[in-house]
């Protein structure tokens, strides 16, 4: 998810309680602000170590192990952590500043949620970040200059995007294509609640009301959304459109001077969610034509769209609704929940076990193993074999040790094994329902 800052520690500190006793990384532009956010953090409680390459080798040393092993849950970092990194628990990062680039944003990102359960990335980032970031561009001659340009300006309008899901420009930039139009689980496809379609004035019954949809009337704003693509150029994208329709005093508004229009500002009447609902509805309605993908998109108006303006003709759109998933947090493996309170005891079993043997705890097992047997009990050696990730290795090795804690979890919560059936029982069952 990405948002605007308004107080980044606040916004920092309320997304880390939603990750409490997990692993996370949270990235900063500069060496300073690493120590200083660090220190901070620490001061309100958190587990936490700083890493940028201003601190000694030994102590850069020390932190990277300490995170590694579980010792501390967050490392705050310049881009210079992470590079050959063999952490699969990352549950989290967090850009408390605007990457340079999309590469090093889908680069850090991915730092995330290597074991294959969910994770959460944040991204916040303001005009100052912009500012900072051109700043040393300025610093740059030549191609070196126009090409860091490109990237930053790429960066910011994948982060000012709020129209199109995001992993659709993350894999464009990279030359892949995203189909779905709803993943689900970013701030767009997934946002709180549900996103119904702006709601006007219906539209009177005439000659189409035998259409297989019904209309409603939204000339007014309809008129101002076109107005203000008219007015910009024809060469902006949806998101940039709305900024200005709702009055937003960003670095690339006030640069184009477009706070001087006569559309600025003039639709707070309506959520971002609702402009962007009518932009989808114009589009399909032949009204605006699409160029492009984004976040390289740009709206026009069509010849429809011209004369309508022109003659102030009526703007009768059928009605949409689009709902949005919420995203639960506690699916995994599936559709699977399962007890995190278990799941607790034996991530601290497996810390025991990984300091006696001086490794990771990963090494022992994955969370994602550890997760499966929060949620199926197993309790005997052959259904604890059945969990991901246990072999027959380590089911001889580690059996008696995590099986003791699943059987007296189990047995004082009065809680029964959940049978999980292999995949070869799987397909013998649907057989026999064919």
């Amino acid at each position: 998810r990405v948002e605007r800052k308004s107080d980044p520690f606040a916004q920092t500190q309320s997304f880390l309680r939603r990750h409490a006793d997990q692993s996370g990384i949270i990235y900063c532009f500069s060496r300073r602000q690493v120590d200083e956010l660090a220190e901070r953090l620490a001061q309100h409680g958190a587990s936490v170590r700083p890493y940028h390459a201003g601190l000694d080798e030994l102590t850069r040393k020390r932190n990277q192990e300490a995170f590694i092993r579980d010792d501390v849950q967050i490392i705050v970092a310049t881009i210079a952590f992470g590079m050959g990194i063999n952490k699969p628990n990352v549950r989290f990062v967090v850009h408390y500043d605007l990457p340079k680039s999309i590469e090093e944003y889908y680069q850090e990102i991915g730092r995330a949620g290597r074991d294959g359960l969910p994770a959460e990335c944040l991204l916040l980032y303001s005009d100052g970040d912009i500012k900072k970031q051109r700043y040393f561009i300025d610093q740059k001659q030549g191609q070196e200059r126009q090409v860091a340009e490109q990237h930053l300006q790429k960066m910011v309008e994948y982060a000012e995007n709020s129209f199109v899901c995001r992993r659709k420009p993350l894999l464009n930039y990279f030359g892949e294509t995203y189909t779905a139009v709803n993943c689900g689980r970013c701030d767009v496809c997934s946002p709180r609640g549900v996103i119904s379609a702006p709601r006007f004035k219906a539209a009177q019954p005439g000659p189409a009301a035998s259409a297989p949809s019904p209309q409603e009337d939204c000339t007014t704003p309809a008129q101002k959304f076109l107005s203000c693509v008219r007015r910009t150029g024809d060469k902006y994208g949806a998101t940039y459109i709305i900024n200005v329709l709702r009055g937003v005093r960003s670095e690339r508004i006030t640069a184009n001077q477009h706070e001087t229009l006569s559309t600025y500002g003039i639709g707070k009447e309506l959520s971002i969610a609702q402009w962007e609902a009518l932009s989808r509805r114009l589009i399909s309605a032949g009204y605006l034509h699409e160029e492009g993908q984004f976040p390289f998109d740009s709206l026009s108006l069509t010849e429809k769209a011209q004369q309508t303006l022109t003659q102030r003709l009526p703007i009768d759109l059928p009605v949409q609704e689009v709902a949005a998933r919420r995203l639960d947090p506690t699916a995994v493996a599936g559709n699977e929940t399962y007890n995190r309170a278990l799941f607790a005891l034996l991530r601290a079993r497996r810390k025991e076990l990984a300091e006696a043997q001086g490794v990771p705890p990963y090494v022992i097992f994955s969370d994602r193993t550890l997760v499966e047997m929060a949620t199926y009990y197993p309790q005997t050696r052959t259904s604890l074999r059945r969990i991901a990730g246990v072999g027959d290795v380590k089911l001889e090795r580690y059996g008696k040790d995590f099986l003791g804690v699943i059987c007296d979890y189990a047995l004082k919560h009065k809680i029964k094994e959940v049978k999980k059936r292999r995949p070869a029982d799987r397909a013998r069952t649907a057989v026999r329902n064919d």
